[in-house]
């Protein structure tokens, strides 16, 4: 699948440690610094005494390691090329936009720069764990330089598609490297920019936005991801949902490294994700005025039919439609069966939120979709659950897993499924 501003630790320059290889062209970061520290390691007497007084220290992380991990800038951007672009994406090969086009824009722009060498220090210190305030700090030389690309973006001197890349990458990456940072600053900061984009694109000469399906998709999947928890969720659309579009045979689906192979089961998540937090937060509201509740459920809950009946409806490609993504690992199938279990997680949110939806599909007998060798059976007379409503859902939530089951975890496709553990868990 796939959100602040930490402090700046200045002290850090932009070097981490001397290197001894400055164009490390097929090595990766990992293995520069273990030549680097190679020395030390077999060498700690020679540390001063008091950096080795304490074991516990470095238990407690109040001490750093005496074979430090050393980076330049450079290795910290190949880094991001070869180890953290695939695990940021359903496919990883160079046709990944977020190879691709970070590769043109990051020596153009010092933001998108600093933001890939934060990323790959927060990947680093998985093993370094020392290395982390590194990461903050250069996440807070990002988001400073952000700003300055926010007046430049006004005044026409910067492009928006920088300024959207900056945000994509230190907005999702927030949580690398502070679990409770959701990098909701970075989604207001884009939903403006973009809703300006929309609304005026023909009217402004320096705001064209290229490969603008990629951003709209990407930022289609971020609001999808903050529709849980943003705190003020829209209300429901009067107009019901938009119809989906229909797939001619033959016509190519270029796979989104967020989204996949179907952005519209994105947006339902997203307008179900608002659902939720629009129910939640009004049973929160012990004192208000009960009939005007009754009113806003009863338009959620058209509102959730309309996004049934959108996500039911979706049309897959087949696989010889999907465009070569250049990834071996990854096949079509699996993006084919992740999506597949995206529409029955969808479904599966639906009907946990408005109970009254599966009741009625059940009883008019509706089918579910299917695809290939993974048919839909209905729950048995005897499921040992004592209602007939939570032996749908278990078997729904089990059906989402069965098409996901076979994927092999050295697909890349593996990156969308954490959602659908998610769901299917809850």
């Amino acid at each position: 699948m796939l959100l602040g501003s930490p402090d700046a630790l200045g002290q850090f320059g932009p070097w981490y440690g001397d290197t001894q290889n400055n164009s490390p062209t097929s090595t990766s970061a990992i293995e520069v610094a273990q030549r680097n520290t190679h020395d030390q390691a077999l060498s700690p007497h020679q540390s001063h005494p008091k950096k080795n007084s304490s074991l516990l220290g470095t238990f407690y992380r109040l001490a750093t390691p005496t074979a430090s991990a050393r980076f330049s800038e450079e290795h910290l951007v190949q880094h991001y090329f070869a180890e953290v672009c695939p695990l940021f994406s359903c496919y990883g090969s160079n046709a990944n936009p977020f190879h691709r086009l970070v590769k043109d824009l990051w020596t153009d722009s010092t933001t998108i720069h600093r933001a890939v060498q934060s990323m790959a220090i927060a990947h680093l210190s998985n093993q370094y764990p020392y290395m982390a305030p590194l990461g903050r700090a250069k996440r807070s030389q990002a988001w400073r330089s952000l700003q300055a690309d926010l007046r430049a973006y006004r005044s026409g001197r910067i492009s928006l598609e920088k300024v959207l890349m900056s945000c994509l990458l230190l907005g999702v990456s927030s949580p690398w490297h502070t679990p409770t940072n959701l990098g909701l600053p970075y989604l207001f900061i884009a939903r403006t920019l973009i809703q300006g984009y929309m609304r005026t694109e023909t009217l402004r000469p320096h705001n064209t936005l290229s490969d603008e399906k990629f951003y709209l998709d990407a930022f289609m999947y971020w609001e999808m991801l903050a529709s849980f928890f943003e705190p003020v969720a829209m209300t429901s659309f009067p107009l019901g949902a938009p119809d989906p579009p229909i797939l001619i045979r033959g016509e190519a689906v270029t796979p989104h490294p967020w989204t996949g192979i179907a952005p519209e089961l994105h947006f339902a998540l997203a307008e179900i994700g608002r659902l939720s937090r629009r129910r939640t937060n009004r049973l929160a509201m012990k004192h208000s005025d009960s009939q005007a509740m009754m009113q806003k459920d009863e338009m959620d809950c058209e509102w959730a039919s309309s996004l049934e009946r959108l996500v039911g409806s979706i049309q897959l490609p087949a696989p010889d439609d999907i465009v070569d993504h250049g990834d071996e690992k990854t096949s079509r199938r699996d993006l084919l069966w992740t999506t597949e279990a995206y529409r029955y997680v969808g479904l599966l949110e639906i009907y946990l939120i408005f109970p009254s939806l599966l009741s009625n599909r059940v009883n008019r007998g509706d089918s579910f979709p299917s695809m290939d060798e993974h048919v839909f059976l209905p729950p048995t007379e005897d499921t040992g659950f004592a209602k007939n409503q939570d032996a749908w859902l278990s078997t729904i939530a089990l059906h989402a897993l069965r098409l996901i089951k076979d994927i092999p975890l050295s697909s890349a496709a593996c990156r969308m499924h954490l959602l659908v553990l998610a769901f299917a868990g809850s």
